[in-house]
């Protein structure tokens, strides 16, 4: 094909180079038309010259002559502008004549590297109708290993789709394997989160159970908001009903609970606790034992909003044991108790948010 190429690009230029010859050889022959007109007309003008001269020199009489010579002069100064004039366009004329002789010679090897351009041409197309058998050869040559590449493929293809069928059939294998270890680790930790929760639901239990006992030891001493806490009272009953269902429920549905324990992220725990009010308020009269349980209570919640949650049930116990043995007076301990309980459900909280 570069071959091809090749030698069709020689005969396009050769085609070319034809045509250039021929025309230069037009243009040489409107210069040389153009040359023989311009010298007919200074032939011409020549001629009119001389008839006047001859005109002016026959009308010259003796009375006259003093007129007759300014006219002359005024003539011969006309004369001399006109050969001042014809005499650039004769030096012209003799250059376009040299251009011409040059041209015409131009011409002469114009045609001669013509002809042997026509016989490169000849030489090519002898060329070219060789390669053509060639290349004919070739496509039949091309044709036949087209064919075996054809087949080549095909089986290729089919040893393709099948190894392509084997391996989604391993994919496939291994996927089942995958899931179920997946399986395996999920079963694992619902059982780790299911005693967890136990454990939080049994401390729960626990607690209500001590706040109850507490609750009907005080009564006495907490007489001007005895309808408060008999309210509470029967609250904590049924928070205790309430746990013992839940812990039952767990254990029927221990398989089903492992979504529900994973909705408190710590981003919302966090939230809902600088959303509570500050308890509890600090009495215009100062009661010593009152600061130091509001103090403690506000380190407990830095610490469960710091996730030191260990810490913070180790103080939460510290303040628990103080609130049984103080001696502040009912509505202060009221306000105290109120917000130990809410101590204990956040630290509950954190410690499902944090698993």
């Amino acid at each position: 094909d570069d071959k091809k190429y090749s030698i069709s690009e020689q005969k396009k230029n050769a085609d070319k180079q034809i045509k250039q010859a021929e025309d230069e050889r037009t243009n040489i022959g409107t210069q040389k038309e153009k040359i023989k007109k311009d010298i007919a007309d200074l032939k011409e003008k020549q001629s009119k010259f001389t008839n006047l001269i001859e005109d002016k020199i026959s009308k010259i009489m003796p009375s006259k002559v003093k007129k007759e010579k300014n006219s002359l002069m005024k003539t011969e100064d006309k004369l001399k502008k006109l050969v001042e004039e014809y005499a650039p366009k004769a030096e012209k004329l003799k250059a376009d004549i040299e251009k011409l002789k040059l041209d015409k010679a131009e011409a002469k090897q114009l045609l001669k590297d013509s002809d042997l351009l026509k016989k490169t041409k000849e030489q090519l197309e002898r060329k070219e109708l060789k390669l053509k058998k060639e290349i004919e050869n070739l496509k039949l040559k091309d044709s036949e290993l087209e064919e075996k590449t054809n087949n080549l493929e095909n089986l290729e293809k089919n040893l393709k789709k099948r190894e392509s069928s084997l391996k989604a059939s391993i994919t496939k294998l291994k996927n089942k394997e995958e899931n179920l270890l997946v399986r395996d680790r999920e079963l694992k930790i619902e059982v780790k989160d299911l005693e967890t929760r136990k454990k939080g639901f049994d401390l729960r239990e626990s607690e209500v159970k001590e706040m109850e006992t507490f609750i009907v030891g005080e009564r006495q001493d907490l007489k001007g908001i005895k309808d408060d806490v008999l309210f509470r009272e029967a609250e904590a009953r049924n928070k205790l009903e309430e746990t013992k269902e839940i812990a039952k429920e767990i254990r029927r549905e221990e398989m089903k609970i492992i979504s529900e324990g994973r909705k408190l992220d710590s981003l919302g725990f966090e939230k809902y606790l600088h959303e509570k009010p500050e308890k509890p308020e600090k009495s215009t009269l100062i009661n010593p034992e009152l600061e130091d349980f509001n103090k403690k209570i506000s380190l407990c919640r830095d610490m469960i909003s710091n996730s030191q949650l260990v810490d913070a049930k180790k103080l939460y116990n510290d303040i628990r044991q103080g609130f049984t043995r103080t001696n502040i007076n009912p509505s202060q301990k009221e306000i105290i108790f109120n917000s130990i309980r809410e101590l204990y459900d956040d630290i509950y909280l954190g410690l499902i948010s944090n698993y």
